[in-house]
C-alpha cells in the first residue's frame, strides 16, 4: 500500500504496556501507529476505573515522545466530578481527543450536550462507543445510534460511531447520510465520522462495507480499527483483520483513494491534523482503460470481446490491488482475469525499472491468454485460472526467452552426482506449447537465457539448469518415434529421477483430462492416439527430472 496505516481503536486498560513494545507489535502487523485510549473512569466501572490524574499519567507514559504515531485519548464519563474542567485541563496537557461509552446515560442529556459542547471548543474530537454493549447490563437502548442525532447542531464537533452501531449498522448509516446531507446544503452542524472496528463479526463485514461503500461518500470519513489492547496487541489478528477486509474491498472494487481514507487520512481529519497520503482519486475509467490496453496487447481474439464487456460491466475492479497482496490461490475466473490483466500495468512497470525490455515482456505474458483461452474452453464462459503458477509471473521469477520459458527457483531435490543440492539456486526450464520443439530453436533459447540472467538477475549466473516435465518420461520412447522432437528434447537433460505422474494428460487432452474422464477426450495426433490407449490400459506414466547437459 501507498500509504501509512492507522489504528483508531486501542485500549490501554490500565496496563503495564511498554510502548516501545507496542509500536513494534504494530508494525508487524503493517501498522503505523494510532489512537490509544486510557483506562475507564470509576464513574463507568468502579472497580476497573482510576482517576482523572492516573488516567493522564497513563497517557503521558504511553505517548509521551511518540505522539506522532500514538495518539492519547482521555476516556471520560459526562456525570464524572468537574468533568469540564478536566477537559480543560487533558487539553492542555496534549490530549488529542475524548473516548464515551454511553453505559447509564442517554448522550442527548444536558450534562452529555455540554461535554459536546466543550469538546466543540477545545477542538476535540469525541469517539464513541455504540452498538450493543457487551457489559452484562441492560445498556443497549443508550448506545442506538438514533440518539446522536441530538448532536447536529454542536457547530465545530467532530464525533465518530465506533463500530459502525452493529447490530444497527443500516441505522447507523442512514444518520451519516442525514448529517452529510446537512453539511452539503450549508448547515454549519456538527461532522460526523465511522469507526468500522468489530463490533460486526466476520459474517456481517462484507454486508457493513458494501452498504458504507455502496450509498454514500464516506472517502475521509471512515476509519479502521482493532478494538485491541495495547498490552497484547496482536499482530496476527490486526494483519488478518486487514487482510480480511482488503479481499472484500477488492471484491467491491474499492481504490486506492478511499483505502487512503479509511486506514490514515480520515482519521487524520478527525484529530485534526492534515491528510498525509496525498492520494488523489484516480478519474472514471482509469482502471477499465489499463484492463482494455492489456486485453488488446496480448492478442484476446475478438470471439471474446462480448463475454469481456460483460465482465466489464458487471465486475468492479479496485485501482489498490497489486501483485504483492493479490489472492493468487484463484476464485472467481471471471474477476481473476480482469485483476491480472490490470496489474500487467504494475509488472510492466518492474520491467522497465530493471531495463528488461517490452519484447520478453509480452513474450512472457502470452501464458495469461494461453491460460484463459484454455480454462474458457473447459468452463464455457470467459475467465482465467491457473493463478499460482502466474504468479511466477507476476513474481519476476518466470521468463519467456525464445522457445522456452525459464523460471529462477531453488532446487527441492537433490542429485549428489550432478553435485546439485537441495535449496541451491536453478534455472527451472518449461516448455510452453507453440510450434515444434526443435533441438536448435531449444538451444537457442538457452543461450539467450543465460545472457538474459547475467544481464538482469546476476544472483543466479552459473546455476544449473533443470527441468521436471512429462516429456522427460522414459517410457515415452515406447510410445514415440526415434526422430520425435520430444525424446530429442528430454536427450538434453541427463535424467536424475523420475515419479508417477499422470500430468501429461492435461497438456496432451484438455486441462481437467484425468485417467477417469479420458474417454469423453477425442484424441486429436497418432501420440495422443497411443498416450490414450496405454492410459486405459492401465499403463503408468512419469514425470521426469534432469539437469541440462554441459
Amino acid at each position: 500500500m501507498n500509504f501509512r496505516i492507522y489504528d483508531c481503536h486501542v485500549h490501554s486498560w490500565n496496563g503495564a504496556t511498554d510502548p516501545d513494545r507496542l509500536l513494534r507489535k504494530m508494525e508487524e502487523a503493517g501498522v503505523y501507529g494510532g489512537i490509544v485510549f486510557s483506562n475507564c473512569p470509576k464513574e463507568y466501572s468502579d472497580s476497573a476505573g482510576t482517576s482523572f490524574g492516573e488516567r493522564m499519567a497513563e497517557l503521558h507514559r504511553l505517548t509521551d515522545g511518540r505522539t506522532d504515531r500514538l495518539f492519547p485519548f482521555l476516556w471520560i464519563h459526562p456525570y464524572e466530578e468537574n468533568v469540564l474542567e478536566k477537559m480543560n485541563e487533558a487539553a492542555r496537557e496534549g490530549v488529542f481527543g475524548f473516548k464515551i461509552i454511553c453505559n447509564d446515560f442517554y448522550v442527548y442529556e444536558e450534562k452529555p450536550l455540554a461535554v459536546m459542547r466543550r469538546a466543540a471548543e477545545l477542538g476535540k474530537p469525541v469517539l464513541f462507543h455504540t452498538g450493543i454493549l457487551w457489559d452484562g447490563k441492560v445498556s443497549s437502548d443508550y448506545n442506538r445510534p438514533q440518539n446522536w442525532e441530538a448532536l447536529l447542531p454542536i457547530k465545530g464537533l467532530r464525533f465518530c460511531l465506533a463500530h459502525c452501531s452493529w447490530p444497527w449498522i443500516d441505522d447507523c448509516i442512514a444518520l451519516y447520510g442525514k448529517f452529510l446531507a446537512a453539511r452539503r446544503s450549508g448547515q454549519d452542524t456538527a461532522d460526523m465520522f465511522l469507526d468500522v472496528t468489530p463490533g460486526t463479526p466476520e459474517i456481517y463485514r462484507k454486508d457493513l462495507l458494501s452498504k458504507l461503500y455502496g450509498i454514500y461518500d464516506v472517502s475521509r470519513s471512515v476509519m479502521f480499527g482493532t478494538d485491541s489492547s495495547a498490552d497484547g496487541y496482536s499482530p496476527e489478528y490486526a494483519s488478518e483483520l486487514i487482510a480480511t477486509d482488503g479481499k472484500i474491498l477488492d471484491e467491491l472494487g474499492v481504490g486506492e483513494y478511499l483505502r487512503a481514507g479509511l486506514y490514515g487520512d480520515s482519521l487524520m481529519r478527525f484529530i485534526g491534523l492534515k491528510p498525509e497520503s496525498g492520494i488523489l482519486p484516480k478519474d472514471d475509467g482509469y482502471v477499465e482503460g489499463i484492463i482494455r490496453k492489456y486485453y488488446g496487447l496480448l492478442g484476446f481474439p475478438g470471439r471474446y470481446d462480448a463475454e469481456f464487456e460483460k465482465a466489464l460491466r458487471e465486475i468492479r475492479i479496485s485501482d489498490a490491488i497489486s501483485i504483492d497482496r493479490y489472492d493468487w490461490r484463484g476464485g472467481d475466473g471471471r474477476r481473476d482475469l480482469l485483476s491480472v490483466l490490470y496489474m500487467c500495468e504494475e509488472l510492466h512497470k518492474k520491467y522497465a525499472e530493471k531495463g528488461i525490455g517490452d519484447g520478453v515482456f509480452l513474450d512472457t505474458l502470452s501464458d495469461v491468454l494461453r491460460w484463459a483461452s484454455e480454462w474458457t474452453f473447459v468452463r464455457g464462459y470467459l475467465c482465467l485460472s491457473e493463478l499460482p503458477w502466474l504468479k511466477r509471473i507476476f513474481d519476476m521469477r518466470l521468463f519467456r526467452i525464445g522457445r522456452l520459458q525459464f523460471c529462477l527457483d531453488e532446487a527441492d531435490f537433490d542429485a549428489p552426482e550432478k553435485g546439485l543440492r537441495r535449496g541451491q539456486k536453478i534455472v527451472a526450464v518449461h516448455i510452453p506449447p507453440g510450434s515444434p520443439l526443435m533441438t536448435d530453436e531449444c538451444l537457442r533459447s538457452v543461450s539467450d537465457a543465460e545472457d538474459f540472467i547475467n544481464d538482469y538477475f546476476p544472483e543466479h549466473s552459473g546455476a544449473p539448469f533443470t527441468c521436471r516435465s512429462w516429456l522427460l518420461d522414459p517410457g515415452l520412447s515406447g510410445l514415440l518415434p526415434k526422430d520425435s522432437n520430444i525424446l530429442a528434447f528430454a536427450g538434453l537433460f541427463d535424467l536424475v529421477g523420475t515419479e508417477p505422474s499422470d500430468c501429461l494428460l492435461r497438456f496432451v487432452f484438455r486441462a481437467d483430462a484425468t485417467r477417469e474422464n479420458l474417454r469423453l477426450f477425442p484424441a486429436c495426433s497418432s501420440f495422443a492416439a497411443k498416450v490414450k490407449k496405454a492410459c486405459l490400459n492401465g499403463g503408468a506414466f512419469a514425470s521426469g527430472t534432469g539437469i541440462l547437459k554441459r
